[in-house]
């Protein structure tokens, strides 16, 4: 390794493969469900990975802790047009099973789930002003995401 940057970027890279590795048989799964259901589920597994791996959650924190360092910006860059790839993926398989609506940009749509990922990351990570467990703020933006914001009172959506 050249530097202090590279060693990161290979831990990085390991806890990436490590943590797909931890998601795998929820994305076997991933056909048979719900979009919302899945997103939770990765989520959840992505939470617990975690948990039970506290030297490489260390690793992600202090990574999150400094949003504006450059190398964050660069491992950040990588990972998103993956993350951006793999939504798309989601959102198309979505709409042919008719539980996403069509008239949804898949471009645009990936986009912003990809930044609520990242989001998600940064207040799970972050010390939060929002009181709330982890998965509770999963819960909550997935509401949102799944819902809208438009009240259900006269006449709905």
């Amino acid at each position: 390794f050249k530097d202090k940057k590279e060693i990161f970027k290979y831990i990085i890279d390991i806890m990436g493969e490590k943590k797909l590795k931890y998601l795998e048989d929820i994305i076997k799964k991933q056909p048979g469900m719900d979009f919302f259901e899945f997103l939770e589920e990765l989520y959840k597994r992505g939470l617990k990975f975690a948990k039970d791996h506290p030297r490489l959650n260390k690793i992600g924190n202090k990574l999150f802790s400094n949003s504006s360092n450059e190398l964050f910006e660069e491992i950040m860059e990588i990972n998103k047009n993956k993350s951006i790839d793999f939504f798309e993926n989601l959102l198309e398989e979505g709409i042919e099973k008719n539980k996403i609506d069509s008239e949804v940009n898949i471009k645009l749509t990936a986009y912003l789930l990809t930044n609520i990922n990242i989001l998600i990351g940064e207040l799970v990570y972050k010390e939060s002003e929002f009181e709330m467990e982890d998965m509770e703020i999963v819960r909550s933006i997935l509401y949102i995401l799944k819902n809208g914001l438009k009240s259900n009172e006269g006449g709905g959506k």
